[in-house]
């Protein structure tokens, strides 16, 4: 069967000010199934994706690499300084990619050099666990040539954003 849905508009509202940030209508459509496991697991899927991405568009958690952590004997380095922390939500377990700028003629890009973990948040900072020591080697050399390194909620790794998320009901 063939399923079709469609559910909206949902609007967006800043709090702060209470300007609407953008408004939506959810739905799915060609819903191919043969059984009602297949539905449900399919619909869930989908309902998972399209939730992260309406998240990322409009509560999209992003912020600085401030400082890298101290070097080992050989000059790795195993964790980084964020600018943020418990009052944007974050908390230990977080995940995030680790970003560079890149310019491509007109356009600017950010591509993913890395990931970190958080592992002590306080108000106002965060230190992260490079995940990988490869991508440390690559995040450090970016940094030291003085490039701005961004840091971004990576959704896809489980966010650790326990209590944003029961606020809106995920």
């Amino acid at each position: 069967d063939n399923a079709e849905d469609k559910w909206g508009p949902k609007w967006v509202f800043n709090i702060a000010d209470g300007t609407m940030s953008g408004s939506e209508t959810y739905q799915f459509h060609e819903l191919s199934v043969t059984s009602s496991d297949d539905a449900f697991n399919a619909i869930c899927r989908k309902v998972t994706k399209d939730m992260t991405q309406f998240c990322n568009k409009y509560f999209k958690m992003e912020s600085y690499v401030l400082e890298l952590g101290e070097a080992d004997k050989k000059g790795a380095i195993a964790d980084l300084w964020i600018a943020g922390g418990t009052e944007m939500g974050i908390s230990n377990g977080t995940i995030f990619k680790v970003l560079v700028e890149k310019k491509i003629g007109p356009k600017v890009t950010r591509s993913q050099i890395g990931q970190v973990i958080a592992k002590e948040v306080s108000d106002g900072v965060t230190r992260c666990e490079i995940m990988n020591k490869k991508e440390g080697e690559v995040i450090k050399q970016a940094f030291n040539d003085g490039q701005t390194l961004y840091v971004e909620l990576d959704r896809k790794r489980g966010d650790g954003l326990k209590d944003v998320g029961r606020m809106f009901g995920f």
